[in-house]
């Protein structure tokens, strides 16, 4: 097969004018062809574009809403939180500090000894 088209394109070339202008026609025609596939694939890169665009707008206008209602959900419990008066306990003593300290203490080193 290959064989058969290189007689053809040495006839063409070896002929003079004759074959040319069917060549120069091929050409046009490849670069027609080539200028509308380009135009095309132009034009779906485009709408492609546009498309991923969009959703994009609409991801971020819902994931927006959701912010925003969270911003006055969070409004609203700090106003809920400002009008709370703080626990009245009483404070807690040096003696009564130190013991709990020292019973974290005891089960910290319970927790390492079990580790080891």
């Amino acid at each position: 097969l290959g064989g058969s088209t290189r007689p053809a394109a040495a006839a063409a070339t070896a002929g003079g004018g004759a074959e040319q202008p069917e060549a120069v026609s091929a050409l046009e025609k490849q670069k027609e062809i080539s200028g509308t596939i380009a135009a095309q694939v132009a034009r779906l890169l485009e709408q492609a574009r546009l498309d991923t665009e969009n959703k994009v707008k609409m991801e971020l206008k819902g994931i927006r809403d959701a912010m925003v209602a969270m911003d006055t959900r969070l409004d609203q419990l700090l106003t809920q939180l400002d009008g709370l008066e703080p626990p009245a306990e009483p404070p807690l003593d040096a003696e009564h500090v130190g013991q709990l300290l020292s019973k974290i203490e005891q089960q910290w080193g319970q927790e390492i000894r079990t580790l080891k």
